[in-house]
């Protein structure tokens, strides 16, 4: 990224025109629980062209106002993605940040499971994930490394770093952990840091010393509050934003709660206020020309969730490098992405349903009538994966997967397409190698693992579980 004391005029203009769109590259990026976009903004102003999915529908209208098309969705296990070049995601921190609870892959805002799917159908050629530091130390380390190896089948190289926002020109210390993945044996290079550090004041340089109309005041009751808790905390240093340094990390709680960590202004007279909406976008290092929708509060959750759009941009130019390269070069350093042979073979490839099919719900029903009781699309964690089988006994601990012939290659039914065969060959492929992984995983977890072609008389299926069953008693 370009060094800032290279940029003339102030740290705002600079962001103005760093983070504004001049050319379109030609590569389409799909953010997964994409907010209000800052992950995405930092794409866009590298010449991609972006989409996003967000439950928030406040979140999805200041996506789709300042940057492209925004999907107002609850990402699942049956979401249909769109085929673009890169996969970006940040998805929810609450399950591993020391803010929360930290109940990690058992919080249902955990969203790895979503990305690997749209992985497995989109095959993009790149991916970038965003998170908490949290993520990648004590119990969650696990689940990231199976994670990571989930993309390794896949055929894509993983790099995993941490960055602090304030070594790429954002006022702000907030450290955040990516992985990337992209096809090919060569991951993605960590960004090089500017070599200027940001401060406070050249964010909000005018508004610092003067009251705001924007803002709100600290009471008498909350200032004294807040002594009281910084000086419970053992606190050195108040938590009033401090000029001359970069801000600590902005969070959803800091900016719309009413607690004692709320960051806030220290005005001469020894008052306090709030930040504005406006501030606090400046410390995220949202250019001025960006607007949010919904309420303060929904507006000050947009921006505290946000990835930082000027480490968002650092990322960019890592991936456009590595794609405007292989597109010059053509294509030798990684192998190409496989595309859909046309329209339909795209609308075919979302329509394929990843659980219910009705082959599987033959196989339950006649289960369900000789009374076997069972889990449906259970997340089985092994040591090396998480593995999600059609149908599971988690007491005996059976896994049964009822297999398309299709789409898993059966060596009865299984047809190759003659259109786009390396499409196909490539799509195949990888859907075998996956199921190999899964079974393995499964079988040195101590599991007892039966695979059901679609084509199989559902009686000769049901006596091949309950031979299983019978091996493993409750």
């Amino acid at each position: 990224m370009t060094d800032p004391k290279k940029q003339q005029g102030s740290w705002v203009s600079g962001v103005n025109r760093w983070l504004s769109k001049d050319r379109s590259l030609g590569f389409r990026v799909l953010d997964l629980f994409c907010g209000a976009g800052g992950l995405s903004l930092g794409f866009w102003a590298k010449g991609f062209d972006v989409l996003g999915v967000d439950k928030s529908l406040d979140a999805a209208r200041t996506y789709s106002q300042n940057l492209g098309p925004a999907k107002c969705d609850d990402l699942n296990n049956q979401t249909d993605f769109p085929f673009v070049d890169v996969v970006i995601a940040g998805p929810p921190c609450q399950p591993w940040s020391r803010a929360g609870k930290r109940l990690g892959e058992e919080d249902h805002r955990d969203g790895l499971d979503v990305i690997i799917r749209s992985v497995e159908t989109i095959r993009p050629t790149a991916v970038v994930v965003e998170n908490v530091p949290e993520l990648g130390r004590s119990t969650g380390r696990q689940y990231l490394d199976r994670f990571k190896d989930s993309l390794h089948v896949l055929g894509y190289a993983v790099a995993e770093f941490e960055l602090n926002a304030n070594d790429y020109g954002v006022p702000q210390n907030r450290k955040r952990l990516f992985v990337t993945a992209v096809l090919g044996n060569e991951p993605l290079n960590k960004p090089d840091p500017w070599t200027k550090k940001i401060k406070v004041r050249q964010a909000i340089p005018s508004t610092y010393w003067r009251n705001s109309k924007q803002a709100r005041m600290v009471s008498e009751g909350m200032s004294a509050y807040i002594e009281r808790y910084e000086q419970a905390s053992g606190c050195r240093t108040p938590r009033d934003l401090h000029i001359d340094r970069p801000s600590r990390t902005l969070t959803t709680r800091n900016l719309s709660g009413s607690t004692g960590d709320m960051l806030r202004i220290r005005l001469p007279d020894g008052t306090r206020r709030t930040l504005t909406v406006r501030e606090a976008a400046r410390l995220q290092s949202f250019p001025d020309w960006f607007r949010f929708y919904g309420s303060e509060r929904s507006k000050f959750e947009q921006i505290g969730n946000a990835v930082p759009p000027l480490l968002a941009r650092a990322v960019a130019e890592s991936v456009s490098d590595r794609l405007i390269g292989a597109r010059s070069d053509g294509e030798r350093n990684s192998p190409p992405r496989p595309i859909p042979s046309s329209a339909v073979a795209s609308a075919t490839m979302r329509a394929n349903r990843r659980r219910d099919t009705k082959p599987e719900i033959v196989l339950r029903s006649a289960l369900h009538r000789k009374g076997w009781r069972f889990r449906v699309d259970f997340p089985v964690v092994t040591a090396t994966r998480k593995v999600r089988p059609d149908v599971v006994f988690p007491r005996r601990k059976v896994a049964v997967f009822v297999d398309g012939c299709f789409w898993h290659s059966c060596p009865t039914h299984g047809q190759r397409p003659k259109a786009n065969a390396p499409y196909w060959d490539t799509k195949l492929k990888l859907n075998k190698n996956r199921d190999l992984a899964d079974t393995q995983a499964l079988l040195t977890g101590g599991w007892e693992v039966v695979r059901v072609w679609e084509h199989e008389p559902t009686d000769h299926a049901v006596a091949r579980v309950e031979i299983a069953l019978a091996s493993r008693p409750s």
